[in-house]
């Protein structure tokens, strides 16, 4: 489990099902990255794939080429707004 760093969400679309959660963990295999999530507030979850960083610098690079869905800051668990 990452409990520091930077994480990067990368492809959220339709992602809600057990059949959707089976095709994020192959991508993610497949790309070295992890699998993350989110319950959203009308109480569905959705799964995405995710990319870890410990260097901020590097997971705003990675943003700006890859346009994430969110960027989060695991040691102070809040969500760094894209400009």
């Amino acid at each position: 489990m990452v409990k520091f760093g930077f994480i990067v969400a990368l492809e959220t679309q339709d992602s809600y099902t057990e059949s959707d959660l089976k095709k994020v963990a192959e991508h993610v295999n497949n790309h070295d990255n992890l699998v993350g999530g989110l319950q959203e507030k009308i109480g569905k979850y959705f799964y995405d794939r995710c990319k870890v960083f410990t260097d901020l610098h590097k997971a705003l690079l990675f943003a700006v080429k890859h346009k994430p869905y969110a960027i989060c800051n695991l040691t102070r668990m809040n969500e760094i707004e894209r400009g």
